[in-house]
């Protein structure tokens, strides 16, 4: 079979996601464990009600979605716009894009169990467990975020050299990993607290702090600041942590209203070690 390049890149991924779809709904229609829910007896007549209330809350979570994805490729595209060694920095951007996210998994995954684990709890009326369940799944996600920053900062180079031998990529990968690292924190933080926010239904306000964030505090500004002051490729990883810690700011605002008190205070503190991340950036 002759090398397809692109296209085979592609076909790749077709072929896994139509293999899961079909695992999965075999799983479902098979597995024993879903039996007693009668998932698959028999055929229901559309919900156009429930279909309504699905809407209005899964719109403004794919809208966030897209706002965080089509930041990502705006990003690349201005980065590929760079004076000087366009490439370079491209592959080092990639480089630190492959590393977040692959840790961006880890409090993803803690903010989908966290949004299940308050939806039942909501579901049974019992407020109390779903506030603790917040704070247990944002206080988890913070302290996990400290441990992944370190590892970042302390491994940055040997990281970059898992992806390439060029070491003007690996010195320019390794400068914008510790921005990686800086923005550990908070970005986990706002992640676990946005999923748990949609155990409540509440998606849209989300949504608008991440518009806000991601384009008016992180590439509006960054694109100005790099092609108009002359301050190039670093300043789209400091815009970054700009608007993530703006982002983290609104969305904890909402979900520690929602949370006991003795979890607001933890995130208090936790918050403080960003100053730590920030002076490394600077001294490094």
């Amino acid at each position: 079979m002759p090398a397809l390049g692109g296209a085979g890149c592609g076909l790749a991924t077709a072929i896994v996601f139509w293999v899961n779809a079909i695992v999965l709904g075999a799983y479902v229609a098979r597995g024993k464990y879903f039996k007693p829910f009668g998932l698959m007896d028999k055929f229901s007549l559309p919900n156009f009600r429930l279909f309504k209330d699905i809407t209005r809350l899964g719109i403004p979570i794919g809208l966030s979605f897209f706002v965080e994805v089509s930041l990502f490729t705006c990003i690349m595209f201005l980065v590929a716009k760079l004076p000087a060694n366009t490439e370079d920095y491209v592959a080092a951007q990639q480089v630190v894009i492959s590393l977040t996210g692959i840790i961006y998994m880890i409090p993803q995954s803690i903010g989908i169990a966290s949004t299940v684990q308050v939806g039942i709890a909501i579901g049974k009326k019992n407020f109390a467990k779903a506030r603790y369940i917040s704070g247990v799944s944002v206080a988890t996600a913070a302290l996990i975020s400290l441990l992944t920053a370190a590892f970042l900062v302390l491994l940055r180079t040997p990281l970059a050299q898992m992806y390439t031998d060029d070491l003007t990529v690996i010195g320019i990968a390794s400068g914008i990993i510790l921005f990686a690292a800086a923005f550990q924190l908070v970005d986990a933080v706002q992640c676990v607290a946005s999923y748990a926010l949609r155990g409540y239904k509440v998606t849209t306000m989300p949504m608008v702090i991440h518009l806000v964030a991601f384009w008016g505090c992180g590439l509006i500004p960054g694109y100005a600041l790099a092609f108009y002051f002359d301050m190039a490729f670093m300043d789209f990883g400091r815009l970054w942590w700009c608007r993530l810690r703006w982002r983290r700011c609104f969305c904890c605002g909402i979900c520690k209203s929602t949370v006991k008190k003795r979890w607001a205070r933890l995130f208090d503190h936790l918050f403080k070690f960003d100053c730590l991340f920030k002076l490394v950036i600077h001294l490094d």
